[in-house]
Order: C-alpha cells, then structure tokens, then sequence
C-alpha cells in the first residue's frame, strides 16, 4: 500500500461566516493525503502539472 501526500494547496477563496470575507475573501491552506494503490500516468509531454495520480480502493 502506498501513500499519496499532498501538502499545502494554497486556493483564495471568497466565503466565511462574515459578510466581508465574501467582499475581501481569504487564502487557505489545505494538506489532502491519499492511501491505497497508487498508478502513475506521466503525461506525453514530461510535465508533471498534467500528471494524473489514480488510487484504487
């Protein structure tokens, strides 16, 4: 079994719970961890942006 982690995926974003963040919006941080059987498809081109990870339960 493999591991997949993922760590600080930075998106802004516009809701919370005041009316400002939907007006400012905010940046948060988000960490994603996968376990299973991971594949890796590499691209054509050798660009990881366009990898694709596939985990299968």
């Amino acid at each position: 079994m493999q591991q997949l982690d993922i760590k600080n995926i930075e998106v802004h974003a516009y809701h919370g719970c005041l009316p400002e963040e939907a007006k400012i919006g905010s940046l948060f941080a988000v960490d994603v961890s996968f376990e299973g059987i991971t594949k890796f498809n590499p691209p054509v081109n050798g660009s990881l942006g366009k990898a694709v990870f596939t985990v299968e339960e």
